[in-house]
């Protein structure tokens, strides 16, 4: 999203809006993911009820490996 448009609750919007559909259709859990180091989405995650179940790390490397 561009710089100018943040913080203008439009993130809080779209899944308050996910989260109203989802319970219509009796979906009782969903998942979000959150790049690590966005506070702000986190912050927005958790004022809507979602908690951290668990951390993934990704690591990445060129191939071949050395040897």
């Amino acid at each position: 999203m561009r710089r100018d448009w943040r913080r203008r609750g439009i993130a809080s919007l779209l899944k308050r809006t996910v989260l109203a559909w989802a319970a219509e259709h009796g979906l009782r859990e969903l998942y979000t993911w959150t790049q690590n180091g966005n506070a702000a989405m986190r912050a927005v995650n958790e004022s809507l009820g979602y908690t951290t179940r668990s951390v993934g790390i990704r690591v990445r490397g060129r191939l071949p490996l050395p040897r």
